[in-house]
């Protein structure tokens, strides 16, 4: 009985975590739960950009990449190649080109907490993705994909809102075939307080 209790109490301590997130496969639907947004569509980006762990500064966050194997990268291109399209858009965006068998992440870490994180992405097959949320609680992985989102694939729009301010977000990609998207128009902000 001692056991039962504690591993009903763990239940309940874990679903509060989790209870606190909200993800979002469309952007309209995102936009109508937030207020004051920011969004960064990399329009200042002139000449490719590495993306490494030292960080990029960018408008309200600090953008970071690290993997295993040095082929792997991160880069903010002024167009996107064609395959990579953002919702049919190549203008500048950021792209990740994995190897295979490689482990990498793709951290934005933001300048002030934050309840609201938005991101176009190409609707290309991710692999073994897992995006971990963090707050002053602690980490929150949303695995498997959102609801709405075709498994395998995040695209073409991937949101979330939470209760808790938000100090950084990581896409982790496994060990698994070789994955290549790209995000463009980052959307920052807060949650409207009915949401």
């Amino acid at each position: 009985m001692k056991y039962a209790v504690a591993a009903l109490l763990l239940v309940v301590e874990v679903s509060a975590v989790h209870a606190g997130l909200k993800t979002f496969t469309d952007r309209d639907r995102f936009t109508a739960a937030v207020a004051v947004l920011s969004t960064d569509g990399f329009e200042d980006t002139v000449t490719a950009v590495d993306v490494t762990a030292a960080g990029l500064d960018r408008p309200g966050y600090k953008l970071s990449f690290t993997a295993e194997k040095p082929e792997s990268s991160a880069k903010l291109l002024p167009t996107l190649p064609k395959p990579r399209a953002v919702a049919g858009d190549r203008d500048a965006g950021l792209t990740y080109d994995g190897e295979y068998w490689d482990f990498a992440e793709l951290t934005f870490t933001f300048d002030q907490p934050i309840t609201a994180f938005a991101v176009d992405t190409s609707p290309v097959a991710t692999n073994a993705l897992l995006i971990v949320i963090e707050t002053a609680n602690g980490p929150d992985v949303i695995d498997p994909l959102p609801v709405g989102a075709k498994e395998g694939f995040l695209g073409p729009f991937f949101g979330v809102t939470s209760s808790e301010p938000i100090t950084s977000i990581t896409f982790e990609q496994g060990y698994r075939k070789k994955p290549k998207f790209a995000f463009d128009d980052v959307t920052l902000g807060t949650v409207r307080r009915n949401e």
